[in-house]
C-alpha cells in the first residue's frame, strides 16, 4: 500500500475555518443591508414639511417646520447669495 508523501493542498481545519470567515462576512453584509434598509424607510415616513411665509420683502420671512404633526415658527432674515441662492440666518 503506498503512503502519500506529498503535503499539498488544504487540509480539512483549513478548509472550514475558510468557509466559516466567509459565513461571518455574509451575515455582516446582510445585517448591513437590512439595517440601512430599515433606517431608510423610517426616514421616508416621516412628515417633515418645511414652509416658508412672509413678505415679498427678501430680508424678514417667518419660517414653519412641521415634524409628524408638531409645528413650530421662528422669525428668520433671509438673505441672497451672489449665485442667486436664498439662505436663512
Amino acid at each position: 500500500m503506498k503512503t502519500l508523501k506529498s503535503a499539498r493542498g488544504e487540509s480539512l481545519v483549513e478548509t472550514m475555518v475558510s468557509m466559516m470567515l466567509v459565513m461571518l462576512l455574509f451575515a455582516m453584509l446582510v445585517t448591513a443591508i437590512l439595517t440601512s434598509t430599515r433606517v431608510n424607510t423610517r426616514i421616508q415616513n416621516e412628515d417633515y414639511a418645511f414652509t416658508v411665509s412672509g413678505t415679498s420683502d427678501v430680508s424678514a420671512a417667518g419660517i414653519s417646520l412641521t415634524v409628524n404633526g408638531n409645528t413650530t415658527s421662528a422669525a428668520a432674515s433671509v438673505k441672497k447669495s451672489e449665485h442667486g441662492y436664498y439662505y436663512y440666518e
